[in-house]
């Protein structure tokens, strides 16, 4: 189960929306009257799961056993309640927390948190230092009339502003931004996104290497892989 403020809409399809539960809708109960609340606090929590007839099955949280929500300087990740061999732990012991970050389930360049990343439902920053954007696809490719037609995939990203193409005659050269402005990016997104871009002003019988970079909405650039356009640019006819 999913718990969510409004803020927290992007969970990745990782839950059903049955399994979604966005306290918002629950306003009335709650006695919450303006959106803006905070719901979820960013130090404690405590969930109890009753079955009919308030029979208590399950009690997860740190509230009245005196331990802190694990944080990092370096990291932002959910905590995720430990198994061991399919059996749960109990979940007011804080060692029986750990980061998703450090599990399998939400490894590599996959964000290690649900939610929005202004959220404080999920303690931290981001696990480690993966690329801020994780690349499957960056592929350019002649087309009619001499141009390059340059596309990329991105499984996932963060805090992305948008992107830069740019361009060399040698993979060691000067290269150069061709893109006069900003490629939107999607921000922080778990899906798959797919992107494609005209170069106009490439020359024919020219051989060329492209990188593409990402911007953060801070401004920070990185670049993320570079290709060679495999054959040479041929004028139309």
């Amino acid at each position: 189960m999913l718990i969510i403020t409004t803020k927290a809409r992007q969970h990745s399809g990782h839950f059903p929306d049955a399994r979604v539960i966005d306290l918002w809708t629950q306003r009335d109960s709650l006695g919450v009257d303006n959106p803006q609340w905070t719901l979820l606090s960013s130090t404690g929590f405590k969930l109890t799961l009753l079955e009919t007839e308030n029979r208590e099955v399950d009690v997860v949280g740190n509230l009245g056993t005196e331990w802190a929500l694990p944080t990092s300087e370096h990291e932002r990740s959910s905590i995720i309640r430990r198994y061991s061999k399919g059996v749960k732990q109990d979940g007011i012991v804080k060692n029986n927390w750990i980061f998703a970050a450090d599990t399998n389930l939400l490894r590599g360049p996959r964000l290690s948190y649900y939610g929005n990343i202004s959220d404080v439902g999920t303690p931290g920053y981001r696990r480690g230092s993966p690329l801020p954007v994780s690349l499957s696809k960056f592929q350019p490719r002649r087309i009619d009339q001499g141009k390059v037609l340059i596309e990329w995939v991105t499984e996932s990203e963060l805090n992305n502003a948008g992107f830069n193409i740019l361009r060399s005659e040698s993979r060691t050269g000067e290269f150069t931004k061709i893109n006069a402005s900003l490629i939107p990016g999607q921000g922080t997104i778990s899906e798959r996104t797919v992107y494609e871009w005209i170069d106009t002003t490439a020359k024919p019988n020219v051989e060329y290497y492209y990188q593409i970079e990402d911007v953060s909405h801070g401004g920070q650039a990185q670049t993320l892989t570079t290709q060679r356009l495999r054959g040479h640019v041929v004028a139309a006819g």
